[in-house]
């Protein structure tokens, strides 16, 4: 004789899928976790709201950074050209002069070049000690060029110019504080050079 014995609370958990209590976990954790996914959501958006400015102040840093980099190399080109024109438009002059010494050709290709160049102040004629023989404008003759960098570079110039037998040019590099100087130094017969210096 079969048992038909009636067992209305197990057959309500076996349809409901909760035999033996095993439902109950699954469910506490789905209801904690749509509990927490809104604080999840928020702390996410807080801390982006955070980072975003961080991260904008960073990239606008290095943009200008690499934008002074950008501006220095360009400066440091431009005077580059700048100086090297400087130079070659001396020793166009330095070489008139070797063909014609004479003091108002001087002044007068003196007076042009400085007008193309106006970061130039002074163009000076220049004695074997440095010492200025003729200036234009004038008022600075006597003067002498002191620093040590543009003595140097004057006295390889000048010895440059009588091995080549023609106008060299050359930029003298300045000691700190002391402005740079263009030296162009032209041969002559009887000793190393005259020279000029911008």
């Amino acid at each position: 004789m079969a048992d038909n014995t009636y067992f209305p609370h197990s057959e309500a958990a076996h349809a409901t899928g909760m035999s033996n209590g095993g439902g109950a976990p699954g469910r506490f954790a789905q209801q904690r976790w749509r509990v927490l996914l809104p604080f999840a959501a928020i702390g996410l958006i807080v801390a982006g709201a955070f980072a975003a400015p961080l991260l904008a102040m960073r990239f606008e840093r290095e943009q200008r950074h690499e934008q002074l980099i950008s501006d220095t190399l360009w400066a440091q080109q431009s005077l580059g050209f700048e100086a090297q024109r400087l130079a070659e438009a001396m020793q166009i002059v330095g070489t008139d002069l070797a063909a014609d010494p004479a003091p108002d050709l001087f002044m007068r290709r003196a007076a042009e070049l400085l007008q193309r160049s106006p970061e130039v102040i002074v163009l000076c004629r220049l004695e074997r000690a440095l010492a200025a023989m003729q200036c234009f404008p004038g008022g600075r003759e006597g003067a002498a060029i002191s620093h040590d960098a543009a003595a140097a570079e004057w006295r390889e110039t000048a010895e440059r110019a009588r091995r080549l037998g023609r106008p060299v040019a050359a930029l003298a590099d300045a000691q700190a504080g002391a402005p740079r100087v263009a030296l162009l130094v032209v041969p002559t017969p009887g000793g190393s050079g005259s020279a000029m210096a911008a």
